[in-house]
């Protein structure tokens, strides 16, 4: 996980560098508040039962519109003044993310957005990594059981014996 935060911070820095200072405003905190609620109930599961690969295609979706933005910024600094979503429809950028953005978040904001949409994702990038990690345990689990049992009984006795007719 240190790794992950390490090359999330190594891009975000390598991202963000050359951004022009049009598109850096900060949300203010009412609007902050209010996309911290959508992305959060939109993206981040409280749900255990929630699957890896549901998780893996959000983070895909999220990356895929991190691309997309990053690929227009030249068209978002000069339309700093507009509102977001407009001008990614505008702009033709396909994403559900694109309808979850409040419309008083403008292209000005292109920075804070990101970072909020990073972070989801890094979030979203920890819980399959607990998955995955619960998983292994699980695994590692039965193979200890089945080591004590083998040494005691024969391992055909572990599963329980079918018999059809």
């Amino acid at each position: 996980i240190c790794r992950l935060y390490e090359q999330s911070i190594n891009h975000f820095q390598h991202t963000f560098i050359n951004v022009s200072d049009l598109i850096r405003v900060p949300l203010d905190k009412k609007l902050n508040n209010e996309l911290d609620h959508i992305l959060k109930s939109s993206f981040i599961s409280s749900n255990d039962h929630t699957k890896k690969e549901e998780f893996q295609v959000k983070i895909r979706t999220i990356t895929e519109f991190l691309n997309d933005l990053k690929d227009t910024e030249d068209v978002l600094v000069s339309q700093w003044a507009q509102s977001f979503t407009e001008t990614c429809e505008y702009l033709g950028i396909e994403n559900l993310i694109v309808k979850l953005i409040p419309q008083e978040i403008k292209c000005e904001n292109y920075v804070p957005l990101c970072l909020k949409l990073i972070d989801i994702r890094s979030q979203l990038q920890e819980q399959t990594f607990d998955i995955e990690e619960k998983t292994i345990h699980l695994w590692s689990a039965r193979f200890d059981i089945s080591n004590i049992s083998q040494s005691n009984e024969n391992s055909f006795q572990i599963f329980p014996l079918i018999i059809f007719k």
